[in-house]
């Protein structure tokens, strides 16, 4: 499988289009550390906010939530049975 792979990528990276991905690898590559500078002096400046946000309060209310359907569910179903047992105990 390895040998397949790497020979389809050795056929669609051939020549030109190997060249086109390298100059934009490089192109990507050397604006980062601009964008870098850009964004914290943006985030110092007070232009962007970062946020960070706790979902572990959500998440333990989904637990619960579903744990109480389960319960529910459950009761139900015990309730249905013993209606079901009585009615066929007065028959």
């Amino acid at each position: 499988m390895g040998t397949i792979l790497r020979d389809q990528a050795k056929r669609q990276l051939e020549g030109a289009e190997l060249m086109r991905l390298a100059s934009e690898a490089f192109a990507a590559g050397h604006a980062v550390p601009d964008q870098v500078r850009y964004l914290a002096s943006s985030i110092v400046n007070g232009q962007y906010v970062i946020r960070v946000r706790d979902d572990g309060h959500a998440v333990h209310e989904a637990r619960e939530d579903a744990r109480a359907r389960a319960m529910r569910r459950t009761l139900l179903g015990i309730a249905a049975a013993a209606l079901w047992l009585d009615h066929r105990r007065r028959r």
